[in-house]
């Protein structure tokens, strides 16, 4: 729809001054900046801005191992990215063996598993920091007849994980927890 500017020119014509000045200064005109003056760019001690946009895009490797006394529980690697996490999850559920020699028909369920999440804090001037999430879930001690039970730890921790180096937090029940920036 097209608007013509002519009726509303002549219409602003047609209207009486609303106020008039006898004074012999004209007005004054103020000057307004039409744009923002551009952001500075800071680097971060240690780490310039090119390094900063390298984290925040591209996926680096991170080898997590989860240990209790001599047994590995998982060992791998995960791409974690300043935008986003990784995750891997396990888990086993089974029935047990009979525990009461009176009563063959008597199982009970086995669980155990891991959970693993490992993601960015998210704090863009730390960006070497990172969340852990990690939960073990073993079967407890069976101690008798109808005594089955599931033990678990659970590690929620944030690190400082710099490239190369390797962070080792211990949880409770022996776990032993070994992150390690590659890339």
């Amino acid at each position: 729809m097209a608007v013509s500017i002519v009726p509303l020119l002549l219409l602003a014509l047609q209207t009486p001054p609303i106020a008039r000045s006898n004074s012999p200064n004209p007005p004054a005109i103020v000057a307004v900046p039409s744009f923002p003056p551009p952001p500075v760019i800071v680097a971060l001690p240690g780490q310039s801005p090119q390094d900063e946009a390298r984290l925040r895009g591209t996926p680096h490797r991170i080898e997590v191992r989860l240990s209790a006394g001599r047994e590995t529980i998982w060992q791998g690697s995960m791409l974690v990215s300043m935008r986003q996490g990784a995750q891997v999850t396990y888990s086993k559920s089974e029935a047990s063996q009979p525990l009461c020699p009176e009563d063959l028909n008597a199982y009970e369920l086995v669980q155990s598993g891991v959970s693993i999440n490992v993601r960015p804090t998210g704090e863009r001037t730390l960006a070497n920091r990172y969340a852990l999430d990690i939960r073990w879930m073993r079967p407890a001690e069976q101690r008798g007849c109808g005594t089955s039970g599931t033990r678990a730890v659970d590690v929620d921790q944030i690190v400082v994980l710099p490239l190369g180096e390797t962070v080792t937090v211990n949880g409770d029940g022996g776990l032993l927890i070994q992150v390690t920036r590659r890339d």
